[in-house]
């Protein structure tokens, strides 16, 4: 038994299995919380009938006119920039989802048949789930300039990528560094084999 493997499984690839599964619960967190940017008044003393600050995700806006309570809806009008990223996270995640599935099959069920084209298929689904994550969070954030000031009903507001988009973004850094993981470890199964 070679010492990079547990149980005649390559290390790489159970590392890269629990690296999937942490990236997906990362990126579901990442898909559903309303943090993607924040918008913030430039000076708070100032209020009029602007709102104080407000976060946005892909699916809701939650705006504050006060300082503790958020009025969070869903978009009435969604953005094509807004529908793209949405698409493309959701695609990660699925493609994410997938790569878990089929590594597992192969893995615990023992499946002999077909278990190179699974095992490439794993590490493909797993690197298209972390290129469709990025794209997604290109897309958002070129659209959502850091830093940006502009203004509403003369309000100065700031905008600020904010955490959820950070965590999109790294659970599909976690993706890709997977699927070269798993590539690496099919090649150490067929060297030993």
């Amino acid at each position: 038994m070679n010492s990079c493997q547990w149980k005649g499984i390559p290390v790489f690839i159970l590392i890269a299995l629990v690296l999937l599964i942490v990236a997906g619960i990362i990126h579901i967190v990442g898909l559903a919380t309303p943090y993607w940017h924040i918008e913030e008044l430039d000076r708070p003393d100032i209020i009029g009938s602007g709102y104080r600050n407000a976060h946005f995700g892909l699916w809701l806006q939650c705006i504050s006119r006060t300082l503790t309570t958020f009025d969070c809806t869903s978009y009435e009008v969604i953005k094509g920039f807004l529908q793209a990223s949405r698409a493309m996270e959701v695609l990660a995640i699925l493609c994410g989802s997938l790569s878990v599935v089929v590594t597992g099959l192969v893995i615990f069920l023992k499946i002999q048949k077909f278990r190179t084209l699974l095992m490439i298929s794993a590490v493909a689904s797993a690197f298209a789930g972390g290129l469709f994550g990025i794209i997604g969070v290109i897309v958002y954030g070129v659209t959502i300039d850091e830093n940006t000031i502009h203004y509403i009903n003369n309000l100065l507001y700031r905008s600020t990528v904010s955490y959820s988009l950070a965590l999109c973004a790294i659970s599909s850094s976690f993706c890709i560094v997977s699927s070269i993981l798993s590539g690496i470890g099919i090649r150490q199964m067929y060297q030993d084999n």
